[in-house]
């Protein structure tokens, strides 16, 4: 075992539990896969948007940095409206195409 992940998996534990999920989620009904997918895409999209909240916070942390670009604040309800429509197309990407419909 050259590389593993933690105390317990080593990389062909990660392997083989990686194939049976991709296994599982095309052999399973429509509803689960849909729900699988929901899952993948929202986790994606949650931990990005938390990085990048993160990274902007600390890189404009004085607004040195941001103040070349735009000095204004956000607009009321902003961030709101961006999550909602960011989460509707978590939503959109996760359905499956047309020829795999139940």
């Amino acid at each position: 075992m050259l590389f593993s992940l933690g105390m317990f998996l080593s990389i062909s534990d990660v392997v083989e539990s990686v194939a049976f999920l991709f296994e599982l989620w095309i052999d399973t009904s429509f509803y689960i896969a849909f729900f699988m997918s929901l899952y993948c895409n929202l986790t994606i999209y949650v931990v990005t948007a938390i990085t990048i909240e993160y990274i902007s916070d600390k890189v404009t942390k004085d607004n040195n940095f941001g103040k070349y670009i735009n000095e204004r604040p956000f607009k009321n309800g902003q961030r709101k409206h961006e999550l909602k429509k960011g989460l509707i197309a978590c939503i959109i990407f996760s359905k499956p195409h047309s020829s795999e419909v139940i």
